[in-house]
């Protein structure tokens, strides 16, 4: 059973005697908790209680917590003990991620005018570059520019700063949890886009270290967390097409429009054109004629797409000929390809322990998301989440193929997406559980399907 709720009701049967068979329960859990309230008609119970030698002996509702990274379970007894005047007897269960302030204390100061490079030592305080499995501050007031071709993983990167990336370059920065506190994090400008390949690679496993930066937000890990200001620019693509030709099944060529700016290496998916909305095609371009719109790639066709030369508008009200979507973007977001275990961008406000608040803002230009989203969870590939006080826009870009949901928000307002690609997501494509003030215009979702299960054989 799993503890990853936050709150759990047992109420206990009348027929229960000191004398019948406890039960013992094993809940596993992959959030944080710091600590696990039990109480017991109102009366609480200690962690660290089960009797060792007899674990059923103890009172109704012993327990004891195992909150190591590799291990995070919650053993509790249920038995007849302990009978008291109230007939009906409860149990409450209660995570809580901390204890008190999630985080400690971090003052914000003006951004000083110098630029730090992350490749120089006299950059950090420590005199040393951040080398594998680091954690990292970007301190409050630091100018830090990103600027190596390929960093080493890092546990955990937080921005208290400004942390920018080299605008002449191919950079990759790879770690397994990114927070953006009381600081920003910049790719390209609106009037200068981020014009070469840009990559943040997120790592980790399903049960790796997670994120806690407030107790009403179950963040996760192997994400992007942000309460501060994200900022990215990318250069703008032709994002969509219709076919000017028949895709045939089995074939590789195809005709798209002309004059595209697609290129060998890009990634497309071609939407359905039939009953069977799973009939999607996901590919790579080998090569593509700017004069002509002929498209070849670097495998065959799955299924049949319609298209024809001149839009069936004027005929049908409506142009029906297939949608061809790139999901190419020079800045890139991605998850390690591991235990079918994506990324997540979340997105939310904090209120620090001294009252100070933090409006959590996104804006995304021309990026693509790929493969993140965690199966059987909420952990979209974005979120937003108690995100109320500041505002997000995502435009023009790619959020594609993940084992889970594409975009949700949950108490949350203040977003505008346009002009974006969804393609490939589970049980979602785009959920809103609550909020307000969404603006969602222009957007193609794709190839939604049910989710699945993981079954250990």
């Amino acid at each position: 059973m799993g503890m990853d709720f936050m709150a759990l009701n047992v109420e206990l049967s009348e027929r229960w005697e000191a004398q019948d068979k406890h039960v013992y329960l094993v809940h596993n859990f992959t959030d944080q908790r710091a600590h696990i309230n039990v109480t017991y008609n109102w009366k609480q119970v200690m962690n660290d209680t089960i009797y060792k030698s007899a674990p059923g002996a103890g009172p109704l509702g012993s327990n004891i917590v195992y909150n190591d990274t590799d291990v995070r379970e919650f053993h509790v007894v249920f038995n007849g003990a302990d009978r008291t005047q109230f007939k009906r007897r409860n149990l409450k269960i209660v995570g809580q991620r901390c204890s008190g302030s999630c985080l400690p204390p971090v003052t914000t100061i003006p951004i000083e005018t110098n630029f730090r490079y992350w490749s120089n030592p006299a950059s950090w305080d420590t005199g040393a570059v951040p080398v594998a499995n680091d954690t990292v501050e970007i301190k409050p007031g630091w100018n830090m520019v990103f600027d190596v071709a390929e960093s080493p993983i890092i546990k955990q990167i937080t921005v208290n700063g400004r942390l920018s990336f080299k605008n002449d370059t191919d950079l990759h920065l790879r770690t397994k949890q990114l927070f953006i506190r009381a600081g920003e994090l910049v790719i390209g400008y609106k009037d200068k886009p981020f014009a070469n390949k840009a990559i943040i690679t997120l790592h980790g496993e399903r049960n790796s270290q997670t994120i806690v930066y407030d107790g009403a937000v179950e963040a996760g890990n192997k994400n992007i967390a942000n309460v501060g200001k994200i900022s990215m620019y990318g250069p703008r693509r032709n994002a969509t097409t219709r076919l000017f030709s028949e895709a045939i099944k089995g074939k590789n060529t195809f005709m798209v429009a002309p004059g595209l700016d697609w290129k060998a290496g890009d990634r497309i998916a071609l939407a359905p054109t039939s009953f069977a909305h799973a009939a999607t095609d996901d590919l790579f371009i080998s090569s593509y004629d700017a004069a002509t719109g002929k498209v070849t790639t670097n495998t065959s066709v799955g299924f049949y797409h319609w298209g024809q030369p001149n839009s069936t508008a004027s005929t049908y009200g409506a142009d029906i000929r297939g949608e061809v979507m790139l999901l190419t973007r020079n800045i890139l977001i991605r998850g390690e390809d591991i235990e079918a275990w994506g990324c997540n961008i979340l997105t939310g406000d904090l209120i620090e322990a001294d009252l100070s608040v933090r409006a959590g803002t996104t804006i995304m230009d021309a990026v693509e998301i790929y493969n993140c989203t965690q199966a059987n969870t909420q952990n979209a590939a974005l979120r937003w989440q108690n995100a109320q006080m500041g505002y997000s826009e995502v435009t023009n870009s790619a959020i594609h193929n993940g084992l889970g949901w594409g975009v949700t928000f949950v108490g949350s307002a203040n977003v505008r997406m346009t002009n974006n690609v969804m393609y490939g997501f589970m049980n979602f494509g785009v959920n809103v559980i609550q909020g307000r003030n969404f603006t969602f215009d222009d957007n193609i979702v794709v190839k939604v399907t049910e989710r699945f299960s993981f079954v250990s054989t």
